[in-house]
């Protein structure tokens, strides 16, 4: 893995962590994420989700890493409609 991977993965990760902060922030603040509680475990599992992913791509674009990414693009997708409401 060259510079620009581990570059890459460092903004995906901070990205993933700000959009955890907002999940967590907001579920003080939406009155479904407050009333359900399932925000914030549903944001970790996205989280560790996308650290799966992260691990499985480190080598390249390969099936499991295509697995790992599908597989958290729906974890966190679950966050979203836990914290958010599914629209």
């Amino acid at each position: 893995m060259n510079r620009f991977h581990v570059k890459t993965l460092a903004v995906f990760v901070l990205i993933a962590f700000a959009a955890m902060g907002a999940f967590v922030l907001t579920d003080n603040f939406v009155p479904q994420a407050h009333a359900d509680h399932g925000c914030i475990p549903a944001a970790i599992e996205c989280l560790n989700a996308i650290a799966d992913a992260l691990e499985a791509c480190a080598d390249g674009v390969t099936p499991e890493c295509i697995a790992a990414g599908i597989t958290a693009y729906y974890a966190c997708q679950h966050a979203w409609n836990d914290c958010f409401g599914s629209g």
